[in-house]
């Protein structure tokens, strides 16, 4: 696998240096020509490699580096603070307008979950104090609109439409709709295509200018492959994104390195905040490091319970899943978010210092339990 095979190359030359005692100019050298041919050959995007080379090496050829007792070591905290660096270490929470209403824009390819995750997000805005509107603006995918006021009204929260019109006047229409009732909120559902195209970057690049919305959230299917480092470049570049929330997964993560290392290159290349969710924790800790093993006894229920680590606090919570993250392989950087409190497996990470964590149950399950809620909630605060 392209991960355990990047993993296993860098440890090499970490070992390597270490058995050499002191350094030469050229022993970091030759490391620097490892660790960049390891990371092209895991499908690290080559921008990213080189930068991060050049970081690298500038600090290990520095004097307090060669003359240290422990060199190689110090080597070694270089690469990972050079990672965190690259990785960002910051967060950011969600904009509020301070002249409503707030608009949020959900942008992404057809499938990956925006019309569910839109809904989701304004019944949390609700549960705040907020009084959100929805808003159609997919006039192309059959029942777009319908699904739209089905899981409105399961929330109880209203659903702006205006049939087949122009998807620019409908995002106009309703945030002046917003303005006269009251609403503080407006999320855009906006379309997605099965890939992505000129014709969809300009209706949202419309969309945005029409209605200058405060936060533009991306929604990734993590099963899209190599299109998913181009989709969300291609969103960023057309309208400078916000967030990204990572959604779907094949059934053995340990299949689908290209996904992984995609993930990889999306966070090595932003700051932007992650959420993932069931398949999304098993991706997300692959990228992390970790490993991945199959369960003895799959969780398929209603009623798994988890409590979150740190606190003593439990909740029920719906999972479809057979495989789970090992948590004694997690990197230094990251820790176990939750844990299933029937076998002891993680059902959750998250990152100690950056925006990332996943969920391995389902916390948008509609038909219930609905305990664990709240983690939107916490993503909503990252971005």
């Amino acid at each position: 696998m392209a991960f355990e095979s990047l993993t296993e190359k860098l440890a090499a030359t970490f070992k390597r240096l270490r058995g050499k005692g002191r350094l030469s100019e050229s022993d970091v050298k030759q490391a620097m020509k490892e660790i960049k041919m390891a990371l092209l050959e895991a499908d690290v995007n080559f921008k990213v490699v080189k930068n991060f080379i050049a970081s690298v090496s500038e600090r290990a050829v520095g004097t307090d580096v060669m003359e240290s007792l422990t060199p190689a070591q110090m080597i070694v905290k270089i690469v990972n603070e050079e990672l965190t660096a690259l990785m960002g270490g910051g967060d950011s929470k969600l904009k509020i307008s301070s002249t409503p209403p707030t608009v949020v824009m959900l942008v992404g390819l057809q499938g990956a979950g925006k019309t569910t995750n839109g809904a989701k997000l304004a019944g949390l805005m609700k549960k705040q104090g907020k009084r959100p509107l929805l808003v159609a603006c997919d006039i192309y995918r059959p029942a777009a609109i319908q699904q739209l006021e089905v899981v409105g009204g399961q929330l109880d929260i209203p659903v702006f439409q205006m049939g087949q019109a122009n998807p620019v006047d409908i995002a106009k229409a309703a945030v002046e709709h917003a303005r006269r009732h009251g609403n503080d909120m407006v999320f855009l559902d906006t379309a997605g295509r099965l890939h992505v195209d000129d014709q969809l970057m300009d209706e949202l690049r419309t969309i945005k200018a029409a209605v200058n919305p405060t936060e533009i959230l991306l929604v990734v299917d993590a099963m899209i492959g190599q299109d998913a480092v181009n989709a969300a470049k291609a969103f960023d570049d057309a309208l400078d994104i916000d967030g990204v929330m990572l959604t779907n997964g094949p059934g053995d993560p340990k299949d689908n390195q290209e996904i992984i290392q995609n993930l990889k290159v999306i966070i090595d290349e932003s700051e932007l905040p992650i959420f993932g969710i069931c398949m999304g924790n098993q991706l997300l800790s692959k990228a992390g490091g970790a490993k991945i093993y199959k369960l003895k006894y799959g969780h398929r229920s209603h009623n798994q319970p988890v409590r979150m680590v740190g606190t003593e606090r439990c909740f029920i919570t719906s999972q479809n899943h057979g495989y789970a993250v090992d948590n004694n392989t997690l990197t230094e950087d990251w820790e176990p978010l939750f844990i299933n409190m029937n076998d002891g497996s993680n059902e959750g990470i998250r990152h100690k210092r950056n925006p990332w964590f996943s969920a391995q149950f389902h916390p948008e399950a509609s038909s219930g339990p609905t305990d664990t809620e709240f983690l939107f909630d916490d993503f909503v605060k990252l971005l």
